[in-house]
């Protein structure tokens, strides 16, 4: 099936009023399970790249097309593929929101730009690598994932989280409300600064001074811990 199906479905969503009426916790609640496209991860790129043309200013854009895209990555993950690579048009909300993996293997994001509010908000066993900032609301309720963000941090980051790995190399607002069994990683003296205010206990955290490596011993403890972080590691 070529692009222009899942262009004109999208097309639909995004001129729909009442399409933002039903995006509730779990996406597009009402309309979701319509979006059954397969693409592979590099026929989501590339339509990622062509909702370009869409975009009029409308308000839904950022929000409709974060979801939608999310929705893609799901049916490829649940088809097979693991690793997704997304070169953002903006700053989309919602990208990864609720996005899951499995027990066997994570799904892999690679985002090679900054991304909007609510990002990765309640994904399950899944590595997100992004190389920009993040707004508000960052990877909310996530379970038993990876993220790693290059740039900065907006408010209210990685509340309710369990069992996740994070790791920051900018700058956070605040963040990290209820959340338990979580691994905190500092690459600056503002992250840290932020961690030991707002991270409460029952979690881990962790400062790194000049991009060293994880010393030896916590990877081996949080390899025990997280057996999904094997492709992260090589990473570090």
């Amino acid at each position: 099936m070529g692009l222009e199906h899942v262009l004109g479905k999208y097309g639909y969503f995004l001129n729909d009023e009442d399409a933002l009426m039903h995006i509730g916790s779990s996406g597009i609640d009402t309309y979701h399970d319509t979006i059954d496209f397969v693409l592979s991860p590099k026929e989501i790129n590339e339509f990622l790249q062509k909702t370009r043309d869409f975009n009029l200013g409308q308000c839904s854009y950022n929000r409709i097309t974060g979801l939608y895209v999310t929705k893609l990555i799901q049916n490829s993950f649940n088809a097979g593929h693991s690793r997704f690579h997304l070169s953002m048009p903006m700053e989309l909300d919602c990208v990864g929101f609720g996005l899951k993996g499995s027990l066997q293997q994570n799904v892999i994001v690679d985002v090679d730009y900054s991304l909007g509010s609510s990002c990765f908000t309640g994904s399950e066993r899944c590595s997100a690598f992004i190389v920009g900032s993040v707004k508000n609301n960052f990877a909310r309720c996530a379970k038993n994932s990876v993220f790693e963000v290059k740039g900065n941090t907006g408010y209210a980051t990685a509340g309710y989280s369990t069992g996740c790995m994070y790791y920051f190399y900018g700058e956070i607002k605040s963040g990290f409300d209820c959340a338990k069994g979580n691994e905190f990683k500092a690459y600056s003296e503002q992250a840290l600064k932020t961690f030991k205010k707002y991270v409460p206990s029952g979690n881990l955290i962790w400062h790194v001074k000049n991009n060293d490596s994880v010393h030896p011993i916590s990877i081996t403890r949080l390899r025990d811990r997280f057996p999904f972080l094997e492709h992260f590691m090589r990473r570090h």
